[in-house]
């Protein structure tokens, strides 16, 4: 019964991590998000998504490690 306990309580804090998060994406700016979940969720390399996007491989690297930041802010990591 307590390790069922913990799956329910694992479960809902999961839930709102994944809700705290897709708050934070939707917030942010478009040309940060994009990047972001080219690098992260779809895995493309750093000079794919620079291409894709028509930006320099410095800029997409930018931009990802700004998305980062403010996932780091609303304590989503």
């Amino acid at each position: 019964r307590r390790q069922r306990q913990m799956c329910i309580e694992t479960a809902f804090l999961t839930n709102e991590k994944l809700d705290q998060l897709e708050t934070v994406l939707c917030a942010l700016p478009e040309k940060l998000r994009k990047p972001l979940l080219m690098r992260c969720v779809q895995d493309r390399s750093y000079d794919d998504i620079a291409v894709a996007l028509g930006l320099s491989n410095c800029a997409v690297r930018k931009r990802v490690q700004l998305a980062r930041d403010h996932l780091k802010d609303a304590d989503i990591q």
